[in-house]
């Protein structure tokens, strides 16, 4: 508004021109208001930039945060680069410093400068500073830099493992016994362990057995526990009492001092049969438990299981029916709880058959989160193949001709070989890090007679060499970017309905519009369905799918996206969705006060006089047993 009045009455002609020119200046007025007319504010959130308890070779990276207020464009500079003043070890740029474009307003934006450190030996302290400079306020930010490395974080497990009468049952793969299965799988579990890791081993049938108290993996562990595997035997009559085991097995672990966290890992194949039940001891259970099941929903009937790992941080796998083709299946579950008992994260999880002759270039992307690495090859004859990993730059690293190959160590067993990275790798005075890498494999004309040798089909003839031996290579990533990945359901009947969630997270922070996420959900009909997963929060990825059938669900999670620093990842994990009718029903668990018929009738099946008996009469004792168990659950 502008007054015209008894001292101030210019003619109209020329009031509209000073209405015009007063106008002009009110909007350009306007117009700068939302930018403070050019104006730069910029302050310090971060005082010190702290890495706290940094495991000793473990690199992780952290931030100064600057808030700047203003509509023009901003770069920040480092003129004193990160520096140590204190301790040993070093300090670098994890990137380059940022700079912030124009903007429509002022509203606050945040610029972060990125710091990196290498934990060096457990109990250092190393402090340091750096100088940021703002090229337009030509403000100076002096930030000092505070670290403490740790010893790399120790686990101590206990495998809890059935040696109930059903194990000796077919399990499905030509000429294989559930036993037999067993041997073959379980031995990848202690051998990919870190050596400073904890491996201990109990086994159940109608009771409880200490079979190998917890050792350090390097420090004869791994042996020990192998041997305690090899020898794990069936006891025909004995009956499955899961809840005996699992409470030795948090026994066992309950004493330990030194560990910086405990897991138990549960592998059984049947349904609850004596006491005491799952339903028994979860009141004791505190620490991570994992669970594997080797059969149908109907056998294994695993809603007990399922209620024995939620809310423990754990999960439950389960293998439905095996067949012909599924040698690895069970491997690969020990494989991947192995991956959630040590904290690491899955990179890629590829099957395959290689003829001879033929070179398979499997390709798996690390980047700078990523600390260390396990390539992991499963084959029933691992021995036949040629396997190296091939860096980004394209080197070849053999483990035949490992001089000049800094950082990585190779071990083999009868079912698995794996090459063990310690990031970065230095060959052949060369650092190979981020970037994409490949596992190599072929199988040698040598490596191809001898597996002919070996292995005969249900017919009795030597494969085709069309068919080639089978793999499945299975890449780990220790690092700082991860995935949590859960199933949850609330009824186990069928219809129900599955809720999917994956959490991504890079050093703390989430993984905010830099992935995509999809659940691969293979139904009991074979079919499998590929659900996208919508990002409902940063790093937080969700969707919901129907179980329509009975039957087992497995979901395969996949992530792929880039890190901070722009490097592309991956990152996949399985869960188990599970319905059958009869899934609601309450698991078995001990009346107070009431008669136990199971425990009875276990007590008389260990009687020589009814043990033949039931013999003359070719009546099996373990059916005999479950079928009576069942009729007098609660």
């Amino acid at each position: 508004m502008i007054e015209w009045g008894t001292e101030f009455r210019p003619d109209w002609t020329e009031m509209a021109e000073i209405v015009k020119d007063v106008t002009a200046g009110l909007i350009a007025f306007c117009l700068e208001a939302p930018c403070g007319g050019g104006a730069i504010a910029i302050s310090q959130d971060t005082p010190v930039i702290n890495f706290n308890d940094v495991p000793a070779s473990v690199t992780t990276s952290r931030a100064a945060v600057f808030s700047v207020q203003t509509c023009s464009a901003v770069s920040l500079s480092v003129t004193t680069p990160p520096m140590v003043t204190s301790g040993p070890g070093s300090f670098n740029l994890a990137m380059a410093p940022p700079a912030l474009p124009a903007a429509p307003t002022n509203d606050e934006r945040d610029m972060l400068v990125w710091v990196s450190f290498q934990g060096t030996s457990p109990g250092d302290v190393t402090t340091g500073t750096m100088t940021v400079h703002c090229v337009e306020t030509g403000q100076d930010f002096v930030i000092p830099i505070h670290a403490n490395t740790i010893a790399q974080p120790k686990v101590a497990s206990v495998m809890v493992l059935d040696r109930s009468g059903s194990m000796d049952d077919p399990s499905g793969i030509p000429g294989k016994k559930r036993i037999d299965v067993l041997h073959a799988a379980a031995p990848g579990f202690p051998q990919l362990l870190p050596d400073q890791d904890g491996i201990g081993i109990v086994s159940f049938d109608t009771d409880a057995f200490p079979v190998m108290p917890v050792t350090a993996a390097g420090g004869g562990g791994i042996a020990a526990a192998n041997a305690a595997i090899a020898a794990h035997m069936t006891n025909l009559l004995g009956m499955t009492a899961i809840g005996d085991g699992v409470e030795l097995a948090h026994n066992t672990l309950k004493p330990l001092a030194g560990y910086d966290s405990k897991a138990i890992v549960v592998f059984t194949d049947g349904e609850e049969t004596a006491s005491k039940y799952i339903a028994d001891v979860m009141g004791l259970i505190n620490d991570r438990v994992f669970a594997i099941g080797l059969g149908t929903v109907q056998e294994v009937n695993p809603v007990a299981l399922s209620q024995l790992v939620d809310n423990t941080g754990g999960y439950l796998l389960l293998t439905d029916a095996l067949g012909p083709n599924d040698t690895f299946r069970l491997a690969k579950y020990f494989v991947q709880i192995l991956a959630g008992v040590t904290n690491a994260d899955i990179v890629v999880d590829p099957d395959g058959s290689l003829p001879p002759g033929v070179e398979a270039r499997i390709p798996f992307d690390l980047n700078e989160a990523d600390y260390g690495s396990d390539a992991i090859m499963l084959s029933s004859a691992p021995w036949a193949f040629n396997f190296q990993l091939e860096t980004p730059a394209g080197v070849r690293i053999d483990h035949n001709a490992l001089g000049g190959v800094v950082g990585v160590k190779f071990a083999a067993d009868p079912q698995l070989s794996f090459y063990r990275s310690s990031l970065p790798v230095v060959v052949s005075g060369t650092g190979a890090h981020q970037g994409q890498w490949h596992v190599v494999l072929k199988v040698s004309d040598a490596g191809w007679k001898e597996y002919l040798s070996s292995i005969r089909n249900a017919a009795g003839a030597a494969p085709s060499a069309s068919s080639g031996v089978p793999y499945s290579v299975v890449v780990h990533a220790r690092s700082s970017l991860n995935m949590a990945a859960f199933l949850t359901q609330a009824t186990y009947e069928p219809g129900a309905i599955f809720h999917l969630r994956a959490v991504l997270t890079e050093i703390g922070l989430p993984v905010d519009h830099r992935a995509k996420v999809n659940a691969i959900v293979k139904r009991p009909d074979g079919i499998s369905v590929t659900v996208p997963m919508a990002e409902t929060g940063p790093g937080v990825f969700e969707a919901a799918t129907p179980a329509p059938l009975a039957g087992v669900y497995p979901v395969r999670f996949l992530a792929k996206g880039t890190t901070l620093r722009g490097f592309p990842f991956t990152r996949e994990q399985t869960r188990t969705g599970l319905a059958w009718r009869g899934g609601n029903d309450q698991p078995p668990h001990t009346e107070p006060g009431g008669t136990n018929w199971c425990d009875v009738l276990r007590c008389l099946l260990t009687d020589p006089g009814i043990q033949r008996l039931l013999k003359e009469h070719q009546i099996d004792a373990s059916h005999f047993e479950k079928c009576v168990c069942r009729s007098t659950k609660p």
